[in-house]
Formats: structure tokens, C-alpha cells, sequence
């Protein structure tokens, strides 16, 4: 049976060859399309960018800003908090701000799309790349109990 807009049968000189289209599936249609290739591009500039702008338009508030995003961002990913303890600090912050971008990216597609199934899928995927992630480059538990104990121990009066 054919079914009209599904299934079409197209006929050449040397054989016949049916083709499966599927129309008005609009998350399909946006993924082969050349705009989606530019879409994660545009929203890692526009994130940069973004955050530089801020910095400049409100100079003594920004650095606030920026701890209350990563406050947001921590309660996102509870299970990210390994990397904290990294020695080096960006690995943290680009572990974090690329699940927003991922997610602010999901969000832009959703709206685009009208379907609220990019949202809940870019958080899935993110979720997942951060346990990763922890899992990969988080250090050590000896690592993490020697910084704690060094913190918790630590004051700003020198002892003698």
C-alpha cells in the first residue's frame, strides 16, 4: 500500500525505486538543513561574548553574577562537584559552562522547534557528559580528603 506523503514510488529508465519520506517532522527537517551546523557555533559566540559584554557593562557586579550562575550551575550538577578539587580551575568552569551552553543551545531548538523534547533531551546528555567527565577527571578520593582536611583546618592567623 502506498500511503500518500510517505511513501512514493519514483520509476527511472533502468528500475523502479520507492523512497520513504516523512513530512512535517520539523526536528528531522532542521537537522539536515545547513542552518543546524551553524547553530552550536552561534550560540558558543553568543554565550562568549555574552559574558564579556556583562563584565563591561557592570564591572563591580559581574564577578557576583558569575557566582551566582555557578551556584545555579552546581545545583544542576550535583554530581560534578569532584572537579572542584581539580588542580587546575578551568577544568571545572568548562566542564560547567558547557553544559549551559548545551542547554541554553537545546533551549534556542526547542523554542525554534516549538517541541519542548530538545530541552529534556540536551539535559539528559549533558547529565550524562558531566558523569563522564567527573568519572575522567575528577582526582582522587585520597586527593579530595587531603584538600577538605587542609580547608577545614586551614584560618588566616598564622600559629606558631
Amino acid at each position: 500500500e502506498l500511503q500518500e506523503g510517505i511513501i512514493s514510488k519514483h520509476q527511472s529508465n533502468q528500475q523502479d525505486f520507492v523512497v520513504f519520506q516523512r513530512h512535517g517532522c520539523a526536528a528531522q527537517d532542521f537537522i539536515r538543513s545547513p542552518r543546524s551546523l551553524f547553530l552550536g557555533p552561534v550560540v558558543v559566540f553568543c554565550a562568549m561574548h555574552g559574558e564579556q559584554y556583562i563584565r563591561r557593562l557592570f564591572p563591580t557586579c559581574a564577578p557576583r553574577l558569575m557566582l551566582l550562575i555557578y551556584q545555579l550551575l552546581d545545583s544542576a550538577l550535583p554530581n560534578i562537584q569532584n572537579l572542584k578539587y581539580h588542580e587546575e580551575p578551568w577544568v571545572y568552569a568548562c566542564v560547567s559552562q558547557g553544559f549551559a551552553m548545551l542547554i541554553f543551545e537545546m533551549l534556542v531548538l526547542g523554542i525554534w522547534l516549538r517541541s519542548g523534547s530538545a530541552m529534556v533531551i540536551g539535559f539528559a546528555v549533558g547529565q550524562l557528559l558531566a558523569r563522564a567527565a567527573n568519572a575522567i577527571l575528577a582526582p582522587s578520593d585520597q586527593a579530595i580528603a587531603v584538600i577538605d582536611g587542609e580547608l577545614r583546618t586551614w584560618c588566616d592567623k598564622v600559629a606558631f
